[in-house]
């Protein structure tokens, strides 16, 4: 495998070693051939290293559709290492299958959902973030410990970017925080009183993690809802990055908690939800194709490897998550 002339300018660009970008791109491409093969996927799809998508929009992996007589080509780009960020984000295999299984599902669920009608689509993800919810969720069916992964190299990054020191146990707990907003599950605990005593024990302004963050602050997100239904919490972007600068307001102590939470209940705030109802949500958002691809093992491996997780009902929550998902296996 060699790289396009582009590739090999972009890296003399960004001040990549050819030979290092090489083989992060032949594992990204190897993992996309087995993640296309376990969905039975017959989309040619093509691999690229494009590091203006991190320049221009933060986005450390991203998806291009062209439509021609011809035919339809589908381009997903890789946009790390680059001259800002000098690692490959995603360097763990679990996690890179993840991210690209997020990937295939957002185009089986456009289908589903949109009849790959772009417009529709363009527009619920730059103003929601529910196609987001269900993409995620339905990659972490497919590969829950990936998920686990992917989501602490996003926390990773948000503390390089910020040039905040995090312990491993916070790195983890701030993880699967995200995590449960992205897949629009449970969370029973207290989300600013989480990054309260987070900000206290990092003793400084905790204002650039939240903001470096490369996506939206999924801990305040709502639950997950097909597009049939009406959502419960916050699924609109825009109310989130709201949000997110009130809960930095407060930890500035600019705010008290429960002006926080007047500011929170304007725009719905809500982070739990009846089993019932988050089950019948789940039923309408899954995709054979993807359950047909999972494994009850893969959930009990991720059921393991947040056993370390000390923060207890944060644990609780995840593993009551993963319970709710085992049943559909």
């Amino acid at each position: 495998m060699v790289l396009s002339i582009s590739e090999r300018a972009a890296a003399a660009v960004e001040g990549v070693d050819e030979g290092i970008l090489t083989k992060i791109k032949s594992s990204w491409e190897n993992t996309l051939n087995q993640v296309l093969r376990d969905f039975n996927f017959k989309q040619e799809i093509y691999f690229e290293y494009n590091p203006l998508i991190w320049h221009v929009s933060k986005y450390p992996i991203g998806i291009r559709i062209y439509r021609s007589i011809a035919g339809t080509i589908t381009v997903i780009e890789f946009s790390t290492p680059n001259k800002e960020i000098p690692f490959d984000i995603f360097s763990n295999s679990k996690s890179k299958k993840a991210v690209l299984a997020h990937e295939i599902a957002h185009m089986l669920d456009d289908k589903k959902w949109h009849a790959m009608d772009y417009k529709k689509i363009a527009y619920e993800a730059q103003h929601y973030i529910t196609r987001e919810q269900r993409a995620e969720l339905l990659a972490f069916f497919y590969e829950p410990l990936g998920i686990i992964h992917s989501n602490k190299s996003l926390i990773k990054v948000a503390s390089y970017i910020s040039e905040t020191k995090l312990e491993n146990q916070q790195i983890l707990a701030y993880a699967i925080l995200e995590l449960l907003g992205r897949i629009g599950m449970n969370r029973t605990i207290n989300v600013p009183l989480f990054f309260k005593k987070m900000s206290e024990d990092q003793g400084n302004d905790f204002s650039r993690l939240l903001r470096s963050h490369i996506t939206y602050p999924y801990s305040l997100a709502g639950l997950l809802a097909s597009p049939e239904d009406e959502p419960t919490g916050i699924v609109k972007a825009s109310d989130l990055i709201i949000c997110r600068e009130k809960l930095i307001d407060y930890l500035k102590s600019q705010l008290s908690l429960q002006e926080l939470g007047k500011e929170f209940k304007k725009r719905g705030y809500a982070t739990k939800t009846d089993k019932k109802k988050l089950t019948e949500a789940m039923k309408k958002v899954l995709i054979p194709r993807i359950l047909s691809a999972s494994h009850t093992k893969r959930m009990k491996d991720a059921k393991g490897y947040i056993q370390k997780l000390r923060l207890v009902r944060l644990k609780n929550d995840m593993v009551e998550a993963i319970k709710l998902c085992e049943k559909f296996l």
